[in-house]
């Protein structure tokens, strides 16, 4: 019974399997075909399978025996919700007041997720000396099945009015029920955390002083 095994070697000679032949090339593998005793197989290439084989085996026997006894950290979701961090990135809100439809978002957009209808409005403004435009968002829809989580449309949007919220469950059976309409987007703004004051000793967050100053409340993130 005769055995085959793939070999690599620097170079060599040709050798024939199976009716084929193998040209010598600089980085061509060439093909040792050896018997199931053994025969004329010699120390230097018997040296070889060795450090082919028997390191990887080891190791990976190594792996298995390190993480045999060890306790499994298998969360049992969804009776167990996961740690997430506070920023994780789940779902994207809207904020509709902040957005001015300036279609940047879309824009910048890799995937080409993010669909925006919007129209002009003329507004009389009291003393100005001619009437002003403004955009009005008509409809603003975000496809998660399409979207990769990158980040970018919020990064890039000048006037805060996107968000990542840490919400991850909103599975769907449907595909087309991952088409997140504005009404939608806005829905998982009560989800977005607060943002993080970066210094202890400095002044909270615009946001917060807002939230709380709307509330008619005093708080702060220190």
């Amino acid at each position: 019974m005769r055995r085959r095994c793939h070999l690599r070697f620097p170079g060599g000679t040709a050798y024939a399997r199976q009716g084929t032949t193998y040209r010598k090339s600089e980085n061509v593998e060439c093909f040792h075909s050896y018997t199931s005793s053994l025969e004329g197989i010699s120390l230097a290439e018997w040296s070889i399978v060795s450090r082919l084989r028997v390191p990887g085996l080891i190791t990976g026997l190594a792996t298995t025996a390190r993480n045999l006894f060890r306790r499994a950290h298998t969360r049992q979701y969804p009776d167990r919700q996961p740690d997430l961090p506070p920023r994780s990135r789940g779902v994207i809100a809207l904020l509709e007041e902040n957005c001015t439809s300036c279609m940047l978002c879309a824009r910048e957009c890799p995937d080409w997720c993010i669909y925006i209808e919007a129209h002009k409005e003329t507004v009389e403004v009291p003393g100005a000396a001619r009437p002003r435009q403004k955009n009005v968002l008509d409809e603003f829809v975000i496809d998660f099945s399409l979207c990769m989580y990158c980040g970018i449309c919020i990064e890039v949007c000048p006037f805060d009015a996107l968000f990542w919220t840490p919400e991850f469950e909103y599975a769907e059976h449907d595909i087309a029920d991952l088409l997140h309409d504005k009404q939608r987007l806005r829905d998982w703004m009560p989800t977005v955390p607060a943002p993080v004051t970066t210094d202890v000793l400095g002044e909270p967050a615009p946001e917060i002083v807002a939230a709380h100053a709307a509330a008619g409340t005093e708080g702060s993130t220190r």
